[in-house]
């Protein structure tokens, strides 16, 4: 499978993006709906729902895994994800679905902004990005 085309590339990241807005938005029924009690899922599953069942996100999320072996826990993946928000991984557990989406989304933007990225399969990620695609592989899997 072709992961350099800049084409997937933008579809993937359109629909992360795109989704978060959609959720944003006042005619959303999330937003409508307003949760705000954490979903009975734990984190990993949430977090890993935030992202499309594309393949793509899988192959991109071992491919991270692959390059970075010592990472391929669930745990450590949220760890690693959740110290990147100001309030650290127990306050993502907190979140209703839409805000965490949002947070996920602004999380790999401010990785970006730094320039902490990481190049998987010849695609430039952000770090964030990259753990968040390996941690959906890691939960879709099991």
């Amino acid at each position: 499978m072709n992961l350099q085309s800049p084409m997937k590339r933008r579809l993937v990241l359109r629909a992360v993006l795109l989704g978060a807005a959609a959720l944003a938005s006042p005619r959303s029924f999330a937003f409508a709906v307003r949760a705000v009690v954490v979903a009975r899922r734990g984190l990993a599953e949430r977090a890993s729902q935030c992202l499309a069942s594309d393949p793509l996100v899988a192959a991109l999320g071992a491919g991270y895994l692959g390059a970075t072996g010592k990472e391929a826990s669930i745990a450590h993946l949220l760890g690693r994800i959740g110290e990147r928000w100001p309030a650290g991984a127990p306050d993502l557990a907190h979140l209703s679905n839409r805000s965490l989406r949002l947070a996920l989304a602004s999380i790999a933007l401010r990785d970006f902004e730094r320039a902490d990225v990481i190049v998987v399969d010849g695609w430039v990620l952000a770090r964030s990005e990259a753990r968040l695609y390996a941690l959906a592989h890691l939960v879709r899997r099991v």
